[in-house]
């Protein structure tokens, strides 16, 4: 369960207000720290290029074992192996580790699966419980939101879109700090209001989407009434930008931004508040002109600390 909702992240400077992060080290090296609370550190986090390689796509995690879509079973299969699991971390499968250690196109895919496992682990896995595989790479965990797909599924659509959700938030093309808190529907752990309600005040944006699909999905949605900025930290890295706009059909990405979450271009048809008086008020159902008549009810909404 969650027990803190702070951790370290990494921002881009010099591109607008908006903030991004690095890329994964060869040892899987922890860079940065929890800031609150007990247990567990911050790592650098998810590329967006893991985004684009399409890593958790169905027909990918098909060819691992991972799901077996042609017989129905379309729940990724569990992270870890269960003789192995401590208090402190497993070892991750045979299927998995397979898809994290794909070599094609010359290591681009590897990079990408194992960008996308940092985000799987920090979102799946409590502070303090690491996965890791046979060559000793380190994913550690920090959200701690669905410890039971250690020995079983992840269950479902509504688990599919929250882990989706939460590893959108983790996107950072490059290697400065930020800190971050998620909020989203659906009850504890999700809309625990932040632990630092003083200084995590300014809602920064929505994603949502369902990265496990056959066609995957991947939204983002700016705070206020119009878009997030394409250069800020979820779409951009030094490799390149990585997110398309909502009514351009012919951007080949495959992260999407798709608006704010106020005003006439709102992408968020109904908010819930949490936290002393309620002072967060997030989105509980996200949509998006892409996919008319969808709509995405296990997203979250990020806070950022205010301005010093």
């Amino acid at each position: 369960m969650i027990t803190r909702k702070l951790v370290s992240l990494f921002a881009i400077l010099g591109v607008s207000s908006a903030m991004v992060g690095c890329m994964y080290g060869e040892n899987g090296e922890l860079l940065g720290t929890a800031v609150q609370g007990v247990g567990g550190n911050g790592s650098n986090n998810v590329w967006p290029g893991a985004i684009a390689a399409l890593s958790l796509k169905r027909s990918v995690t098909d060819q691992y074992g991972i799901t077996n879509s042609g017989h129905g079973i379309t729940d990724p299969s569990q992270l870890c192996i269960a003789s192995t699991i401590s208090g402190t971390g497993c070892q991750m499968t045979s299927q998995w580790e397979a898809w994290l250690n794909d070599n094609k196109n010359n290591g681009t895919n590897a990079n990408a699966h194992q960008q996308m496992m940092k985000g799987i682990a920090k979102c799946a896995v409590d502070p303090g419980f690491t996965i890791v595989d046979s060559q000793n790479h380190q994913f550690p965990g920090q959200w701690g939101l669905f410890d039971s797909w250690q020995t079983g599924s992840l269950q479902g659509q509504p688990d599919h879109e929250y882990m989706s959700g939460c590893i959108l938030t983790l996107l950072n093309g490059n290697n400065e700090s930020l800190q971050l808190c998620i909020i989203g529907p659906g009850g504890s752990p999700f809309s625990d209001a932040c632990d630092d309600t003083t200084d995590f005040t300014i809602r920064e944006g929505g994603f949502y989407g369902d990265l496990f699909a056959a066609t995957p999905s991947s939204y983002i949605v700016g705070p206020g009434t119009s878009p997030p900025d394409p250069n800020g930290r979820d779409c951009y890295a030094t490799q390149g930008t990585y997110c398309c706009a909502e009514n351009d059909n012919s951007c080949t990405q495959h992260i999407i931004l798709t608006g704010g979450m106020d005003g006439t271009e709102s992408r968020c048809s109904s908010f819930a508040y949490t936290g002393p008086n309620n002072m967060y008020e997030y989105c509980t159902s996200f949509w998006t002109n892409r996919e008319p008549g969808r709509n995405y009810t296990h997203g979250f909404t990020t806070f950022i600390p205010k301005a010093n």
